[in-house]
């Protein structure tokens, strides 16, 4: 009777040992679950910070790109920026979710200093864990205006205006110089011809008459001049003067040099090539004779 207690006692304690082991299992499994929800959590973190890092790497090269190659237009498309080197990490070229960024561009008209210029208004994000796009791309400029990401989509905003600003300050104060240039160049030749006359050969020769050196256009010449108007420095070197050819970008870089500007003043922020004209206002009685205006305008 003794012996079949004891072996019953230890069959309970089998059994108890049993559902410990069991609870253990279980409490195990719960807590892998736990994990595993700790680390999907953790993964689905570190894509949402990529995606945050990644749209302000794009924003960044999308400025550089406008800056520095394109001038007058932003990127036509995220991998142009990975095709033209202003992003090198490859891995970038999609969301961390291997979905393609999405990116649109808007332009207006804005006035900056009087001056009428383009503003180019893009809007860049990531579609999100889902893939679903939940932040429409804006049409027009009221809807850039009021533009945010929505839901799980991750996004900004970016717009050239302070670019703009910049390069109207940076236009306006090297078409400034250029004015003034030639202005000093036309009082120093004037100055010139006034000195050495009557001695000068050429004073003798062309004119006849000594004070009628005060006829010359005494501005560097240009190829757009057609008015028969004779040039100071024409007559002073014997008809071996530089005729400078407007909208020409070598041409315009030489004119800049004549002038002791830097040669790329021929080119104005945006790029556009300098036209240059010796004597602007043609459509006037005797249009080869003083006085003379000279014009320069970008193109």
């Amino acid at each position: 009777m003794l012996s079949h207690i004891c072996n019953k006692l230890k069959n309970q304690q089998g059994a108890m040992f049993g559902m410990d082991a069991r609870i253990a299992l279980i409490i195990a499994s719960v807590l892998a679950a736990t994990g595993g929800v700790t680390m999907m959590s953790k993964l689905e973190r570190s894509r949402v910070e990529g995606a945050e890092i990644g749209v302000q790497v794009i924003k960044d090269a999308l400025e550089n790109h406008y800056k520095t190659k394109s001038f007058n237009s932003l990127a036509p498309d995220i991998r142009t920026l990975f095709e033209d080197g202003f992003i090198e990490e490859m891995s970038m070229i999609k969301d961390p979710w291997d979905n393609e960024w999405r990116y649109n561009v808007l332009s207006r008209k804005v006035r900056i200093n009087d001056f009428l210029v383009t503003e180019y208004l893009a809007t860049i994000h990531s579609a999100g864990k889902d893939g679903v796009d939940d932040s429409p791309a804006p049409t027009f400029e009221g809807e850039w205006n009021t533009w945010q990401y929505l839901n799980d989509d991750i996004g900004t905003k970016y717009s050239t205006f302070e670019i703009e600003k910049s390069r109207v300050t940076e236009y306006q104060g090297r078409a400034k110089l250029i004015v003034n240039k030639l202005e000093d160049y036309s009082s120093a030749k004037y100055l010139e011809a006034e000195a050495e006359c009557p001695e000068a050969d050429w004073c003798y020769n062309f004119p006849l008459d000594g004070d009628k050196y005060t006829d010359f256009n005494f501005y560097p010449q240009s190829n757009t001049d057609n008015s028969g108007a004779t040039y100071y420095d024409d007559v002073a070197s014997g008809g071996s003067n530089t005729v400078y050819v407007s909208g020409d970008n070598l041409s315009m870089a030489e004119l800049m040099k004549t002038l002791g500007l830097p040669e790329e003043f021929a080119y104005d922020p945006w790029k556009r090539i300098l036209v240059y004209d010796s004597n602007f206002v043609q459509d006037r009685p005797n249009p080869n004779k003083p006085p003379f205006s000279a014009s320069i305008i970008y193109e």
